[in-house]
């Protein structure tokens, strides 16, 4: 069975160059702490979205994904999402997905 991140990085390999950081699942603007994610999820009903792929968004895909003028740039590698998942939510000039906690569950 193949781990989820081996999944996402051959659907959108364009995204996730050979040559690219192998543990880059993508980036956000917002915060790398897990407990923020939680509370965004079940306080506010939202969950923290991440842009997709290894290389660092443009200054342009970040005003397309509509948090041009948030704070600074989060690196999320993929030991940062232990106990969580990104699933596929969209495409706006590059793909993002939303992190979930996975709740113990196997994706197969």
């Amino acid at each position: 069975m193949a781990h989820w991140f081996d999944q996402l990085r051959a659907v959108l390999r364009d995204y996730y160059p050979q040559e690219g950081p192998a543990d880059v699942v993508g980036y956000l603007r917002g915060s790398a702490d897990p407990n923020v994610w939680r509370i965004m999820r079940f306080q506010q009903e939202r969950h923290q979205m991440i842009t997709l792929g290894s290389a660092p968004p443009t200054k342009e895909e970040w005003s397309a994904a509509g948090v041009g003028n948030r704070g600074g740039t989060q690196t999320i590698r993929l030991n940062d999402l232990d106990r969580f998942i990104v699933t596929y939510a969209g495409f706006i000039l590059r793909p993002w997905g939303r992190i979930e906690e996975s709740l113990g569950c196997i994706i197969a």
